[in-house]
């Protein structure tokens, strides 16, 4: 699998998690998880390929230890700088996600809090 593509569905599996995280997956939160993909897909991606991932995703659950752990797996196969740069945008990514609706939900503060704590030190 290229990095492009493992980075596009660490990102879809992080967002989809935090959007559900609230019980309410809102349209705007959708949307912004769609555009954050489709930068990433315009980079190269085989979008065919990619859009089977993507759907099998979408009808997932998973927990925030599920997705810290398949955060960690992914960062091992990533060298020092690379690391940090994907942490900050990932980061970023989850502030922004769990900001789009106007409302920060108590799970959204409580898993988000739990991801820094493994990741933000």
């Amino acid at each position: 699998m290229s990095r492009k593509k493992e980075v596009l569905l660490l990102a879809a599996k992080t967002g989809l998690f935090f959007a559900n995280c609230d019980g309410e997956f809102d349209n705007k939160e959708s949307k912004f998880i769609s555009d954050y993909i489709l930068e990433i897909m315009h980079a190269g991606i085989d979008i065919e390929d990619t859009m089977e991932d993507l759907i099998k995703l979408k009808g997932e659950k998973h927990t925030i230890e599920e997705l810290i752990d398949y955060t960690k797996n992914f960062l091992k196969t990533l060298d020092e700088d690379d690391r940090c740069i994907t942490l900050s945008e990932m980061k970023k990514f989850i502030e922004n996600l769990i900001n789009i609706d106007g409302v920060v939900h108590p799970n959204e503060e409580k898993y988000f809090e739990q991801w820094k704590a493994e990741f933000c030190q």
